[in-house]
C-alpha cells in the first residue's frame, strides 16, 4: 500500500468522524493542519465569521478572521498552543464586513498529526453585559462620590435606591453620615440595614405608613417630608427630617433622598413656643392682680357660651368704697388691697371658674355649671363672703374691713350674646350697690 493511498484514507475517515461533530456542536468549528491551513469549518463559523465555507477551506495563515492589528497577538498565541498542546484565550476577531467582534478560541492539537481544531466562542453579548456592568458599577462609584461631596457640604446623609413590596430600600447610592445620626463610629452597609430599627416606637407606626410600599406606588412624582426621632446606640433621641422624591417606573418605585438631624431645630422650636406661650399669657394677664384681664375674659366667655354642656353663670363683683381707701390711705396701699382681693377671689372659685380683673376695682368671674339663679345666687355669695370675712392687711400693722357688691346673671334661653350677659350683672350690680352695697343681686 502506499503512502499517498494511507493520506488519502485518514483524509476520507477524518471527514466522516468531523461532520456529525461540527453540525452538532454551536459554536464555530474549524479544522487546521499542522501548518495553519483551514481543512474544514462547520456552518456556524461561517455564520459567525460572515466567509463561506469555500472562502474558508484552504486558506493560510493569516487567515481570513484575523484582524490586522491583532496578528502579532494571534501568532504569539498560535505558538503557545503548539508548545503547550493546549490553549484558551479571548481575543477580537474579523467578521467579512470588517466589524470586529470578541471571542474565546480555544485551541486542541492532535498529536498524532499535530493538526488544530479550533472552537470560536462569540461573546459579544457577554462583553456587553460586562460593559453594562462596569458603565453601571462606574456611575454608582460617581453617583457615590457625588453624593459624598453633596453630603459633606449641607450635612445631611443622602442615598437613592429602589423600594421592594417588602419595604425594604435597596440602595444604589448612598453618601456618609448615617453614623452621625445613629451614634455610631460605623457607616458602613450593616449599620444602614438596622435604620429601621432605631426609630423611636412612638414614632414607628407613622413612620411604616409614610414608607409603605403601597402608599409609594400612589405618589409618584411627589416629594414626601416626614420627622420622627431616632434611638442612637449612643443612648441619644435625634429628630430627623426625612425628605425624598418618589418614582415608580412599570410598577417599581425609585426613591432618592436626604435625611438631616433637626434636633436643634426642634429645641430651638420648643423654646420658641415656650416664649410664644409665656408672651400670650402676660398679653392675656393684668400686671397688678395677675388674674386674666379684660380682653381675655371676653374671649373665654364667648367660647364657653357657645358650646353645648353645663349653663355657665357672671358673678361682678365691685370693692365698695374704694375710692375712699385711696383718698385716705394712697394708691399704694389701694393696690395691696386689689391683690388681696384678687386672691380671695381666686380661693374661693372652682378650678373651671373663671377669675378677671374687669377694670379698676372691679372683677369679673365666670361661674362654671350653675344650674338656676338660686345656686347662681349662692356661688356670688360664697364670693362676697368671702373677701369680707377677715380684715386686709396693707402693712404698717393697718388692717381695712373690705366689702363687695356683687351682681350676677344667667344666660336666657333664648341664646344672647355674651354683651347682654355682661349687660344683665351690670344691672345687678348697680342695683346691689344703690341697696346699700356689701350685697348680691341677681339679674
Amino acid at each position: 500500500m502506499s503512502a499517498t493511498r494511507c493520506v488519502v484514507v485518514d483524509e476520507l475517515e477524518r471527514e466522516r468522524r468531523w461532520h456529525p461533530v461540527a453540525s452538532a456542536i454551536r459554536d464555530g468549528l474549524v479544522h487546521c493542519t499542522a501548518q495553519g491551513r483551514i481543512i474544514a469549518v462547520n456552518e456556524t463559523a461561517c455564520a459567525m465569521t460572515g466567509f463561506s465555507a469555500e472562502e474558508l477551506v484552504g486558506a493560510t495563515p493569516p487567515l481570513p478572521y484575523w484582524p490586522e492589528e491583532d496578528l502579532g497577538a494571534m501568532q504569539a498565541f498560535i505558538t503557545r498552543v503548539i508548545d503547550a498542546g493546549h490553549g484558551e484565550h479571548e481575543l477580537t476577531l474579523r467578521r467579512k464586513d470588517g466589524a470586529r467582534f470578541p471571542a474565546i478560541v480555544t485551541v486542541g492539537v492532535d498529536p498524532t498529526d499535530d493538526s488544530r481544531v479550533v472552537l470560536i466562542k462569540d461573546v459579544t453579548e457577554r462583553a456587553e453585559l460586562l460593559r453594562q456592568v462596569r458603565d453601571a458599577t462606574l456611575e454608582a462609584e460617581k453617583a457615590n462620590a457625588a453624593l459624598a461631596r453633596s453630603a459633606e457640604v449641607i450635612g445631611e446623609f443622602l442615598y437613592s435606591g429602589e423600594l421592594g413590596a417588602d419595604a425594604e430600600l435597596v440602595t444604589s447610592a448612598r453618601g456618609p453620615g448615617l453614623g452621625a445620626l445613629l451614634g455610631s463610629t460605623d457607616d458602613g452597609l450593616a449599620l444602614f440595614a438596622t435604620y429601621d430599627d432605631r426609630v423611636h416606637r412612638d414614632d414607628w407606626p407613622a413612620y411604616r405608613e409614610a414608607w409603605s410600599f403601597a402608599t409609594m406606588l400612589q405618589r409618584d412624582g411627589d416629594i414626601i417630608q416626614h420627622e420622627y426621632r431616632l434611638v442612637g446606640y449612643d443612648g441619644v433621641f435625634r429628630w430627623v427630617r426625612d425628605r425624598w422624591r418618589v418614582t415608580v417606573t412599570d410598577g417599581r418605585v425609585f426613591l432618592s433622598g436626604a435625611v438631616c438631624d433637626i434636633s436643634v431645630l426642634r429645641r430651638l422650636e420648643s423654646e420658641r413656643q415656650a416664649m410664644v406661650g409665656q408672651l400670650e399669657l402676660l398679653s392675656s394677664l393684668d400686671p397688678l392682680t395677675e388674674l386674666y384681664n379684660r380682653r381675655h375674659f371676653s374671649t373665654v366667655l364667648g367660647e364657653r357660651l357657645g358650646r353645648p354642656g353645663p349653663t355657665a353663670g357672671i358673678a361682678m363683683a365691685d370693692v365698695d368704697h374704694f375710692k375712699a381707701i385711696n383718698d385716705v390711705h394712697g394708691h399704694a396701699v389701694g393696690d395691696r388691697v386689689l391683690r388681696a382681693v384678687a386672691r380671695r377671689l381666686r380661693q374661693a372659685t372652682r378650678p373651671a371658674d373663671v377669675v378677671a380683673r374687669w377694670g379698676g376695682e372691679e372683677f369679673c368671674v365666670l361661674l362654671d355649671d350653675v344650674g338656676d339663679d338660686e345656686a347662681l345666687a349662692a356661688r356670688a355669695e360664697r364670693l362676697r363672703r368671702a373677701i369680707c370675712r377677715d380684715a386686709i392687711s396693707v402693712g404698717g400693722g393697718t388692717h381695712l374691713e373690705v366689702s363687695v357688691s356683687v351682681g350676677a346673671a344667667r344666660p336666657s334661653a333664648d341664646g344672647a350674646p355674651p354683651a347682654d350677659l355682661l349687660a344683665a350683672a351690670d344691672r345687678a350690680l348697680y342695683r346691689a350697690k344703690a341697696g346699700g352695697r356689701n350685697r348680691v343681686m341677681v339679674g
